[in-house]
């Protein structure tokens, strides 16, 4: 008399939840004399709807084209009460969340002060009323999509005069790369005696990235195990 059992084997590789990584985005490192982009821009006018400066290698600085007032440099922003805000703009490469944070410093004791703002697109994010000589620092977190825009605005109150304010801000981008589903692979089918040890092989298994495969066995009989080859009776 010949007996026959037909067991369903399962096997589940699982890999590590995609990586959060963090890049730091420095004004003062980003900023150049010749080109405007891919990262940071330079313009006046308001957030959204700004102009691009022109570099003007006299002075050493962004300003409005043909003027010396609104300008940018590696540190600092000078708005203008007539050409307009100074604009220093981020354009976010990958979608994530991003930590804002830096210290703005109307540096000189003379004028009326300035108004801060850092926008995401049109939207509002942070802003203060800087007096003479005065600083205020931020950190400010929310979420991002790639193509964004993250502008700092500096802006005049009623006049100009000595307006120049310092501010060197850092945009912590943390993305998070979304992993590929592995492959799971449980071998050859087997046949044998009741009682007798089987030997399963998942090591045809696979991960499109490459990372690193945790394996869950069940044996089809309400029992489980793991490894990459376990073995199991029935």
């Amino acid at each position: 008399i010949g007996f026959g059992l037909l067991l369903i084997l399962a096997l589940l590789v699982t890999v590590q939840d995609g990586v959060a990584t963090t890049v730091n985005y420095v004004a003062s490192t980003g900023y150049s004399t010749s080109v405007q982009g891919p990262r940071w821009y330079y313009e006046y006018g308001t957030p959204g709807a700004g102009s691009p400066m022109t570099f003007n290698s006299t002075v050493g600085r962004w300003t409005k084209p043909g003027v010396s007032y609104p300008y940018v440099t590696a540190t600092t922003e000078h708005p203008s009460t007539s050409g307009g805000d100074a604009l220093r703009r981020f354009v976010v490469p990958q979608s994530g969340s991003v930590l804002v944070s830096g210290t703005a410093t109307r540096t000189s004791a003379s004028g009326d002060g300035v108004r801060v703002k850092i926008f995401q697109n049109q939207a509002e994010r942070w802003s203060a009323t800087l007096a003479p000589a005065q600083s205020a620092s931020h950190a400010v977190a929310f979420a991002v999509q790639a193509g964004d825009s993250i502008t700092f605005e500096v802006a005049a109150l009623s006049t100009q005069t000595s307006d120049s304010t310092t501010w060197n801000p850092t945009v912590a981008l943390t993305t998070i790369a979304l992993n590929q589903a592995p492959v799971a692979e449980a071998g050859l089918d087997q046949v044998g005696q009741l009682s007798t040890a089987f030997v399963f092989d998942g090591t045809g298994s696979s991960d499109p990235e490459g990372s690193p495969l945790t394996y869950s066995w069940a044996y089809g009989d309400g029992t489980s195990g793991v490894g990459v080859a376990p073995s199991h009776s029935y």
